[in-house]
């Protein structure tokens, strides 16, 4: 590349920066007016040309198939890149629940572990609803309830269920004495 055309580019990053911003804002007020099919057309656009915070709503998109055709498969690769250019625990929890449900199990306990080690508590509860499926499961899947239920960081959903588990758990213990 010459000196002029690597100046204009260079020139050129701040405008395009915030053109792609500007779409980011468009997408997300079409998402609030419920335009799905517009949202997620100018969420992947912006995606596809690097903004990073619209990894984790084209997976989101993909994955629940509003706005567009559901599809794994780009859902896991979008949750990936903002795993990896994010560091989004959310999204690594996502991937585990993904895996989870196609039942592969051993998959869905790394990344619900790794959701964890990034802060996701929500993984917690996951992980402990897949230890409670296993043979002898049930003493890890009190331990994640107790992780979830101490962490300071939860939504109420996450607790709420965590405790409606939990004194399931109990209940069932106390039955078979």
């Amino acid at each position: 590349m010459n000196k002029w055309a690597k100046k204009v580019t260079t020139d050129m990053r701040p405008r395009a920066s915030r053109s792609l911003n500007r779409l980011y804002e468009l997408a997300g007020e079409e998402w609030k007016r419920g335009e799905l099919a517009t949202a997620f057309r100018l969420f992947l656009l912006v995606a596809e040309a690097g903004v990073k915070p619209a990894f984790p709503v084209v997976a989101d998109f993909y994955y629940s198939g509003d706005g567009t055709a559901r599809d794994e498969k780009a859902a896991l690769y979008w949750y990936r890149r903002a795993v990896r250019e994010l560091g989004d625990s959310a999204a690594a929890n996502n991937i585990g629940c993904i895996l989870r449900d196609r039942r592969e199990i051993g998959k869905a306990l790394w990344w619900l572990r790794r959701a964890v080690r990034m802060g996701d508590n929500w993984a917690h509860l996951n992980l402990a609803k897949i230890h409670l499926t296993m043979r002898d499961g049930r003493p890890h899947a009190i331990r994640h309830l107790q992780l979830l239920l101490a962490a300071r960081s939860t939504t109420l959903g996450s607790r709420e269920e965590a405790t409606r588990l939990m004194r399931k758990l109990q209940a069932t213990k106390s039955t078979n004495r």
